[in-house]
């Protein structure tokens, strides 16, 4: 299975559209980009390999909204992301 990475802001989407809540609502583009670095690597010539798998991409995201909740944050930042 490959990553999503590059696909990561519509499969966030897909999942919240589900439970019927905007992805604007709950995290930033920034945040998104933020993520989708944070799980990519590069191999041994340089090349990007994307470990953005959807459980990870979902442990994430869930551990991103609690410390964004407990930071008193509205809304998933980049801030969140790398705080992590």
């Amino acid at each position: 299975i490959r990553g999503l990475n590059g696909n990561i802001k519509d499969y966030l989407a897909l999942k919240f559209k589900r439970v019927g809540v905007k992805l604007d609502d709950v995290i930033t583009d920034g945040a998104i980009k933020a993520l989708a670095k944070r799980l990519s690597d590069k191999d041994t010539r340089g090349k990007v390999i994307s470990n953005a798998y959807p459980l990870t991409i979902n442990n994430y995201v869930t551990r991103a909204m609690n410390l964004a909740a407990d930071m008193g944050e509205s809304k998933v930042t980049e801030e969140v992301i790398l705080a992590i």
